[in-house]
């Protein structure tokens, strides 16, 4: 508060401060403030400039990557964004064969069917 607008809070519930005026100070608060980065992380540091930077350095890369005529060379990784997974991010160790997986579902739905019947609750409600 002190660093964007010159108060403490000590002032607080005094004419220089008033808790309406705090309400409205803190909802204007600038993203890269302490207050954004103690909720949001790095995701409150990288604005639209930073997204669009970033988004200039991916293309260029690619671009000198295509151009650079090197067949086994491999396709630059894009600038890690804040918030945002990695592509070819695998969740799991192996792939599961269909019939498994149905198998998985109907046990489900047989938990559920069994789980709502107990509650006394029917399909026909």
């Amino acid at each position: 508060m002190q660093c964007f607008y010159g108060l403490r809070l000590s002032q607080l519930g005094t004419p220089a401060l008033s808790w309406r005026r705090l309400e409205v100070l803190l909802t204007q608060l600038p993203a890269h403030c302490a207050l954004h980065r103690s909720e949001r992380g790095l995701e409150a540091a990288w604005g639209l400039s930073e997204h669009l930077l970033a988004s200039i350095v991916d293309a260029l890369n690619a671009a000198n990557w295509q151009r650079g005529g090197d067949p086994k060379a491999k396709r630059p990784k894009p600038v890690e964004r804040p918030g945002i997974e990695p592509e070819g991010v695998q969740i799991g160790s192996d792939v599961r064969p269909l019939p498994d997986v149905q198998a998985l579902f109907e046990r489900r739905r047989m938990m559920q069917a069994a789980a709502a019947e107990r509650e006394g609750v029917t399909d026909g409600d």
